[in-house]
């Protein structure tokens, strides 16, 4: 029979771990949940803060954490409801650990590294640097999803899969004290294009003709609030950012200092609880940049010598104003058929200010 609580919550559960609060990775961890009471009731268990699993139970519940990896590492507390909501107070927390790992964590890599379509696979190399005889696990965060497979060198394995995600890998030996593993490698990114994510729309402000030196701001949309975009040049990324919460659109600022900042932008977003599945990309936008133009009060004359390969050594108003550069052309080199002769020397300098992009100088 139920106790009643007169509106209060009721007593919370006892909670405890099987075979331990330390697990050996890739075993299997229980988690018992026992009621106060010895009535049949809802248990929930909880990771942090967050629901994982519900079972309906006499007196207490049984919950199975598969597979252990680092990913299940953390507190873990529950609770039981009987009906119309009338629920315990949450059990104490108990922290389930991975058993130490004693070897050097495996280099791991993906390719191809780009955003893949649908079903197409990728490969996952997971290599242990010289440690051989060893198995490989697979892990994928978020899953209890584990994978095992035998070296395919003395101290590599490779991994094929189709479906998009965060990955990471660790090798494991056999020994006369239990299973040895290493510390878990760096984490992965499998990216690929959903088509049901829809596709985002871009366009630029306040235009796509673009001077030097000007600001511009490219636009990228997307069919719901709060979403990470990132903003891709010539099919590579070059910056990301999240939308407010409130809104669907984000704003990439971009100053433009050099010729090579025009070109194709595309822009793509995927939702922030899944950083490796992606929308398609947007249809490209094009930005022109074109360089300040030359005025007739920055061009003038002066003598020169007869010999072409010198340059001159007056300057224009007697002096080089900064950020100009000047330009000697030799006037045998120039095809151009005179009609009359000038009443001017016939040796003479011409000069044009140029603006030049400094970033392409130093090159």
């Amino acid at each position: 029979m139920v106790r009643m609580s007169s509106g209060r919550p009721y007593h919370e559960p006892s909670i405890s771990v099987h075979p331990g609060l330390i697990v050996a990775l890739g075993e299997n961890a229980t988690i018992y949940c026992k009621g106060y009471y010895e009535d049949a009731a809802t248990f929930y268990l909880y990771k942090e803060d967050q629901s994982l699993q519900k079972k309906f139970a006499d007196a207490g519940a049984v919950f199975t954490v598969t597979s252990v990896n680092q990913s299940n590492q953390g507190s873990y507390s529950c609770r039981y409801c009987y009906k119309y909501n009338r629920c315990s107070f949450r059990s104490d927390k108990i922290n389930l650990q991975l058993a130490a790992q004693v070897y050097p964590k495996p280099f791991i890599s993906v390719e191809p590294s780009g955003i893949l379509t649908m079903g197409e696979t990728a490969s996952i190399h997971c290599d242990s640097e010289n440690n051989s005889h060893t198995d490989f696990y697979l892990y994928k965060q978020g899953t209890s999803f584990r994978r095992k497979t035998e070296a395919i060198k003395s101290s590599e394995a490779v991994f094929h899969l189709t479906h998009g995600g965060i990955y990471w890998c660790t090798y494991c030996f056999d020994s006369n004290s239990g299973k040895q593993c290493s510390n878990f490698s760096d984490n992965v990114c499998i990216n690929v294009a959903d088509p049901k994510l829809g596709t985002p729309s871009i366009s630029v402000r306040p235009e796509r003709h673009i001077v030097l030196g000007s600001d511009v701001t490219i636009e990228c949309e997307g069919p719901e609030n709060g979403l990470n975009f990132s903003l891709h040049k010539a099919g590579n990324p070059i910056a990301s950012q999240a939308s407010d919460p409130s809104s669907n659109v984000t704003k990439f600022a971009l100053p433009v200092k050099r010729l090579g900042d025009g070109g194709n932008y595309t822009c793509r977003f995927h939702h922030r609880e899944n950083p490796c599945v992606w929308s398609e990309s947007s249809n490209p936008v094009e930005l022109v940049v074109t360089g300040p133009q030359i005025s007739e009060s920055q061009v003038v004359n002066t003598t020169l010598r007869t010999d072409a390969k010198e340059v001159c050594d007056e300057t224009p108003n007697g002096g080089e104003p900064e950020g100009i550069i000047y330009a000697v052309l030799n006037q045998d080199s120039l095809k151009i058929k005179r009609t009359s002769v000038p009443d001017v020397p016939s040796d003479s300098c011409f000069y044009a200010s140029v603006a030049v992009d400094r970033n392409v100088l130093g090159r």
